[in-house]
């Protein structure tokens, strides 16, 4: 069921849910309407859910350990503040950088949103990043991006702040809300739905990807994009973490306190119950949804740090580019897991231990390693929907109660790795595309729960 709770940037409102004919959506706009604020039942159905500060702050952000986070999902647990979406912005930039545009499968995504006459195009994401840059790239477009919260610094991009005003000032739109609790009001309605980086917010991702499918038009495509846990040395081999996170002085040879810290975050995140494999598994939980067809998927591995050589002084220079810059993003993901950590147990003497020994591996260049992301895709079936049976008790929920205090296990193992369970083997390497891997590639798709009975020593 769906919250019913938007909120605009002055952007016309969602149609009344039993409507799903977008064409005919209210565009009238009052944004000095002070009864249009979140939360306003009476306007639940209004044109506009305008943010006003004073008023939402308190129903939309909450503080922890000094960071803004959103309040309408408690999964995800990164935070919403200027820091956070300055971060987002620099890991657009790899994003751009490592496939050559917004969005892998150009061929597939501008031949879906071709103007076809008398329909009208439209765009759906979720996580709300790359909304604006399509409605950029595709003008004709109506493009829609829900989010969980609006910048707290930020009104609008002058870009998309542009299209608003100007001539499409009825056509594009960010909503905040929680997409995890359904968009039936959206069903058969989009022409392409993309959605990055949401795994976190999500408990049952094959549910989330069976609803995203169900927003698609017959023919649309679905883009799905996703950063894994797992770190890769410079062998592209699986980078071997710090074991001893109270007892040593430094790491071992070849040891990573970053891998260390992402691999807590990982135990941490699966135990509330996010869906930390997605990365791993979209592509086959994409292949299980009936409403899917055509389905496929690639991996890409990025170097975090300028250490990347490329067979060019061009090619080395911009992998080094590409390694600063996330390098960067990796520094401040650091910092954004700290209230995760804090929350749930850790010491924070460890946890500032863990962001201190990553900026010095990563700035000395002591460690060197690879991040991956997975990009997967599939088209919408052209025949009548089938039955579909829910997955209400999500597939990588756990028993028990969520964000129970973790005990820091010791040592912790050694990260499992399982030969990727995709049947889809993806074309050959693009010599653009340097980093790229074959599905084939292990992935990391074990948990490493801790032992309840083991506890902080030294």
């Amino acid at each position: 069921m769906h919250s019913g709770n938007y909120l605009g940037y002055g952007y016309p409102g969602p149609p009344n849910p039993a409507h799903t004919n977008l064409g005919n959506e209210n565009t009238d706009c009052d944004a000095d309407d002070d009864d249009a604020s979140v939360g306003s039942a009476s306007t639940r159905n209004s044109g506009v859910h305008s943010y006003r500060s004073s008023q939402d702050g308190l129903a939309l952000f909450r503080n922890i350990d000094g960071r803004t986070f959103n309040t309408k999902n408690e999964l995800y647990f990164l935070p919403a503040d200027e820091q956070e979406h300055s971060r987002q912005d620099k890991q657009h930039h790899v994003q751009l950088h490592v496939i050559g545009g917004l969005y892998i499968q150009p061929h597939k995504v501008q031949t879906a949103l071709t103007p076809k006459p008398g329909e009208i195009t439209r765009i759906l994401d979720l996580g709300s990043y790359s909304a604006q840059r399509m409605a950029q790239e595709f003008p004709h477009a109506k493009v829609i991006g829900i989010d969980l919260a609006p910048s707290t610094c930020r009104y609008c991009t002058p870009p998309f702040a542009i299209l608003i005003v100007t001539k499409y000032h009825d056509w594009h739109r960010f909503e905040f809300d929680d997409f995890t609790k359904g968009l039936p009001h959206y069903h058969d309605s989009f022409d392409v739905v993309h959605s990055r980086a949401t795994a976190n917010g999500i408990s049952d991702f094959p549910g989330f990807i069976e609803e995203a499918a169900r927003c698609l038009k017959p023919g649309g495509i679905l883009l799905i994009t996703e950063g894994s846990y797992q770190l890769f040395n410079e062998r592209r081999e699986p980078q071997a973490v710090v074991r001893d996170i109270y007892g040593v002085t430094q790491a071992g040879s070849g040891e990573s306190w970053f891998a260390r810290m992402v691999s807590e975050a990982y135990v941490i995140m699966h135990k509330r119950g996010s869906a930390v494999d997605a990365a791993g598994m979209s592509y086959t939980w994409m292949t299980q949804c009936p409403l899917l067809e055509d389905c496929g998927s690639q991996v890409f591995l990025v170097p975090i740090g300028p250490w990347d050589i490329g067979e060019t002084p061009e090619e080395t220079r911009e992998r080094q580019n590409l390694g600063i810059l996330t390098r960067q993003v990796i520094m401040e993901y650091a910092r954004a897991l700290r209230p995760l950590f804090l929350t749930h147990g850790y010491p924070p003497e460890v946890v500032d231990r863990f962001i201190f020994e990553t900026d010095k591996e990563l700035s000395d260049l002591s460690v060197r390693m690879y991040m991956q992301w997975h990009y997967s895709w599939a088209t919408r079936t052209r025949g009548p929907s089938p039955s579909l049976v829910g997955t209400d008790s999500g597939i990588n929920a756990l028993s028990g109660p969520p964000g129970l205090p973790l005990r820091l296990p010791h040592p912790l193992p050694q990260p499992t790795l399982q030969p990727s369970m995709h049947p889809h083997q993806p074309p050959p390497p693009s010599p653009s595309h340097p980093y790229t891997t074959p599905d084939s590639e292990p992935i990391f798709n074990s948990p490493l729960l801790p032992n309840p009975d083991a506890g902080p020593t030294g």
